[in-house]
């Protein structure tokens, strides 16, 4: 891997910006933190000062002129976020930019306008796409095909991609060869790793328009001029973990990969980039799907592990024959996703919506469907794949908001999958909840702003006991967060490759948030792509105006 130093500087500096910050500490010396801007400066220089950054400005504009960076994070409140990106893209600087990266579909088609004139790129900050646990289960989920080649099985989307072990640190058994990332297809690469081996770096980049994504934790927002994000509450009893099953294997994870969901228009299943190597067949392990039209046929050396910031798995090993194996007819170990729930089931008092820019289509974009279970259902569209239908409502029940502090919405999905929705900021009892019920076992997640391993757990159906070990093969624990996202953000950039999640990527998921409102307030069920340029939902999230 390049021994490349990325200079990074935050925009706007309020609560989530720590969050960003802790992120590029994380990442060693392949980042340094130059700058902190706020239009409050003595803000951004309280910030400056206690993150030992050298330069503080009131501006993008005296940052831009001044100094030189590679990665602009921009933390500012919603409505910002378009003109910010543009200016950046003007400067030819990269963008990594909090959730919504728009207020509207119409403001994110003319940045994809913007980033095609400029040799800068934008990344959009989805994070829960990065922890180990959904990697896994993406992977487990994804088809396998016998290589023409050699007759093994390896691990692939629906759309014919492959999976391979991240750029930065190749497994591979003694003498085998292993492969890599590169440019959005999978390449060779002799590196091999031999067993006990540890294998460091950080996240491979995601490598296609559709390819890596994330989503963002809740962090404190401040004043409307300065940060995004929405205040994360303290969290609950009984709200962080989910309760084991009986039979059920609580999942390690892996960090750095994501499946993306294609983007609007689009067909072809979620790909994976940068992911740690899948469970594969008896006769050899598979890899996880990238961007590439590839298949990959490495093997990895057993008991490889991964290091921080890493997203290099531990060694996949063999998934025992039987019910489950992925040897079987092409399929998943998991099977076919049927049915999924997602909950984003959180509390606001009155006092949070007092911030002048919270509780508005204008400025915050939305209420909880944009700015809260965002999170959780970006994670779900990275896991099913393009939405086809949907069909919700919203309510004001209880909080000083202009938008709605409830929505519900059932989804369907390309793949056959349906799903329900849930955004909430009236429930004391707060957690984020995701459960997916495939044909072969269930699996489900339980967290409030962040997961690791034992958040998650899964549920064999009769006869498919050994899904249960292949979940649990060989997984580190590495959670989601900004900092897997940002390792995979920096490896992108120093391979020339697309930064995950691209704008392309967050597409499929504001297209969602977008027709849930759609739906809600026209009570008609709404199609992805039934919102276009003429469309009051895609000039603003709350079209004409609510009901309320």
């Amino acid at each position: 891997m390049s021994d490349r130093s990325f200079r990074i500087a935050i925009v706007g500096t309020g609560g989530i910006a720590n969050s960003h910050a802790k992120a590029v500490k994380a990442q060693g010396k392949r980042a340094e933190l130059v700058a902190g801007v706020d239009v409050d400066l003595g803000r951004a220089k309280e910030f400056a000062a206690k993150w030992d950054v050298p330069s503080a400005y009131s501006s993008l504009t005296d940052l831009l002129a001044a100094d030189h960076v590679d990665l602009v994070h921009i933390c500012t409140p919603p409505s910002s976020h378009a003109p910010l990106i543009t200016e950046c893209l003007a400067a030819n600087v990269n963008v990594l930019v909090e959730k919504p990266p728009t207020l509207t579909l119409d403001e994110l088609d003319a940045l994809l306008e913007a980033e095609a004139a400029s040799s800068a790129q934008v990344a959009c900050i989805f994070q829960h796409r990065f922890g180990s646990g959904a990697i896994r289960l993406r992977e487990l989920l994804t088809p396998t095909t016998p290589s023409p080649a050699t007759g093994r099985t390896t691990a692939t989307s629906a759309g014919g991609t492959a999976a391979s072990a991240p750029t930065g640190g190749t497994t591979g058994s003694a003498g085998a060869p292993g492969q890599s990332v590169s440019g959005g297809a999978v390449t060779s690469a002799d590196a091999t790793t031999a067993t006990g081996a540890t294998a460091s770096g950080a996240a491979a980049p995601a490598t296609s328009a559709g390819a890596a994504a994330s989503s963002t934790s809740a962090g404190a927002a401040t004043s409307a001029a300065t940060t995004a994000s929405d205040a994360a509450a303290p969290a609950t009893s009984r709200s962080t973990s989910a309760p084991a099953t009986s039979g059920s294997t609580s999942a390690p994870a892996t960090s750095g990969s994501t499946s993306a969901p294609a983007t609007s228009g689009s067909t072809s299943a979620p790909a994976t980039s940068g992911s740690m190597s899948a469970p594969a067949s008896a006769s050899a392990p598979a890899s996880a799907a990238t961007g590439g039209v590839t298949t990959a046929d490495t093997t990895t050396a057993s008991g490889a592990t991964a290091t921080s910031g890493s997203t290099t798995a531990s060694a996949a090993t063999s998934v025992p024959a039987g019910p489950a194996g992925v040897a079987a007819a092409g399929g998943a170990v998991l099977g076919r996703p049927l049915v999924a729930l997602c909950n984003t089931v959180w509390f606001r008092d009155d006092a949070y919506f007092a911030v002048p820019w919270r509780g508005t289509f204008d400025v915050e974009g939305g209420g909880p469907t944009m700015g809260h279970g965002i999170h959780q259902y970006d994670l779900l569209l990275s896991v099913l794949g393009p939405w086809e239908k949907v069909i919700a409502l919203a309510a004001r029940q209880a909080r000083p908001t202009q938008t709605e502090d409830v929505s519900m919405a059932m989804v369907t999905f390309e793949n056959g999958a349906v799903a329900s929705i849930m955004n909430s900021l009236v429930s004391p009892r707060q957690t984020s909840q995701l459960r997916f019920d495939c044909e072969n076992a269930t699996v489900e997640l339980e967290h409030l702003y962040g997961y690791q391993n034992p958040n998650w757990t899964i549920t064999p159906a009769p006869g498919h006991e050994d899904v249960a070990d292949a979940w649990s093969a060989n997984l580190p624990d590495i959670p989601s967060g900004h900092a897997a996202q940002l390792a995979a953000v920096l490896d992108a950039l120093t391979a020339g490759t697309p930064p995950p999640v691209t704008l392309a990527d967050a597409r499929n998921t504001m297209e969602l948030a977008a027709a849930i409102y759609a739906s809600a307030f026209t009570d008609k069920p709404i199609h992805r792509g039934d919102l276009t340029q003429d469309s009051p939902y895609a000039h603003r999230m709350g079209g004409p105006g609510t009901p309320w």
